[in-house]
Order: C-alpha cells, then sequence, then structure tokens
C-alpha cells in the first residue's frame, strides 16, 4: 500500500533496507531492544551515563495552531531553536 517511498516518510515504517540479509539484520536489532519474554525488563534496563531520564520537555504545542506530531515526540527546531520532545 504505497511502498517505501510513502510508507517511510509518514512514519509508518521506521527502517528501510537494501535487501534481505540488511532487513534481517535491522530486525535482530530492533529485537534486541524487546524482552525475551512478556512481563521481562528490558534488556537494557541501567541508562545511568547513557541518557537523562529527568529533563524538561521543551516542545509545547500552542492551541489551534498546527504543528508536527513528531516534534512533540523527537524534539525539533522551532523558529531557529532547538526544543526536546519527550524521546530525543
Amino acid at each position: 500500500l504505497g511502498g517505501p517511498q510513502i510508507m517511510s516518510p509518514n512514519g509508518v515504517s521506521h527502517q528501510l533496507a537494501n535487501d534481505h540479509l540488511s532487513a534481517i539484520a535491522e530486525t535482530l536489532q530492533w529485537l534486541s531492544f524487546v524482552p525475551d519474554v512478556r512481563g521481562n525488563p528490558a534488556p537494557v534496563s541501567d541508562i545511568r551515563g547513557i541518557d537523562v531520564i529527568e529533563r524538561p520537555i521543551e516542545f509545547t504545542p500552542v492551541a489551534g495552531v498546527p504543528y508536527d506530531p513528531r516534534d512533540l515526540l523527537n524534539g525539533g527546531y522551532v523558529e531557529g531553536q532547538w526544543l526536546s520532545g519527550f524521546f530525543d
């Protein structure tokens, strides 16, 4: 339904691969972040020194003004200034 030229830019597909072997490698990489059994903790649970858990979320949508929802999640530039999002 649209192929990679549609599904990747709109965010439905998060990864594109050039061939089947690369696709399998990318899939295994993604699965490495998922618990091996439902209910188990994530494989990487100690992120101290890698990411700051408590941080301000600077991007705030203004009511009635269109915005890119990806900026809320990933952060983005607004009027030339970087504003952090939930998962940046």
